[in-house]
């Protein structure tokens, strides 16, 4: 197998389309770029190596790591990693208590909640060390509730037992080999991400660049 080196993982997430989308004016959703299987599974791993185990959200996600999503451009980056258990039935009879759905690793950049960057003190920072570099960068867990109203919505952690930010989970159907796939798109100086879960719901998370 091919070794894998920080400064590698580094140089790829550098890569990811969210940089562009953040940018380059004349960036298209199209164009974003993802890692071939391979490399992402070895990625996955070494985020595996490094996953907090003192976090407060409700939830705990046991990742899949068979089944990730790496995205790269630029300066920024982003990992998904599904919840094991992740399926259609899952998502049909989520209730009021929150059901995990997956990890988000980002790199430079953070989410957003009504309009503004979610600060770094919100988030679960990870110093991720590999082959002696290493990098600062956010941990998210993913889940899926449904709201006072009965909605199903997509809701994210950072370093504490409430939500930093959600989302509507939007019925749609598509074709999909992955249990979470991901598209993203421009706007203005932020970025919004696609999550498409399981070819039946959809929701978007958007995203800014971290605060230095």
């Amino acid at each position: 197998m091919k070794k894998l080196s920080f400064s590698s993982l580094h140089s790829h997430l550098q890569r990811f389309a969210l940089g562009a989308a953040l940018l380059a004016p004349g960036w298209v959703a199209q164009s974003q770029e993802f890692l071939p299987r391979e490399e992402a599974l070895r990625y996955a791993l070494v985020a595996a190596l490094h996953e907090p185990t003192n976090t407060q959200a409700p939830i705990r996600v046991d990742a899949d790591l068979k089944r990730p999503v790496v995205g790269h451009d630029g300066d920024y980056g982003v990992m998904i990693l599904p919840e094991t258990k992740l399926s259609a039935a899952t998502l049909e009879k989520v209730g009021r208590d929150v059901v995990p759905i997956g990890q988000l690793w980002l790199r430079k950049l953070t989410p957003m909640a009504n309009g503004f960057a979610v600060d770094s003190s919100e988030l679960h920072m990870v110093q991720v060390r590999h082959e002696g570099e290493s990098a600062r960068v956010p941990f998210c867990l993913l889940g899926a509730r449904r709201n006072e109203s009965g909605a199903l919505e997509l809701v994210v952690y950072g370093r504490g037992a409430k939500p930093i930010a959600q989302s509507s989970l939007i019925k749609s159907n598509r074709t999909q080999s992955l249990p979470i796939e991901l598209s993203a798109e421009r706007d203005s100086d932020s970025g919004r991400l696609s999550l498409h879960l399981v070819g039946q719901y959809t929701a978007t998370i958007s995203v800014t660049e971290l605060p230095e």
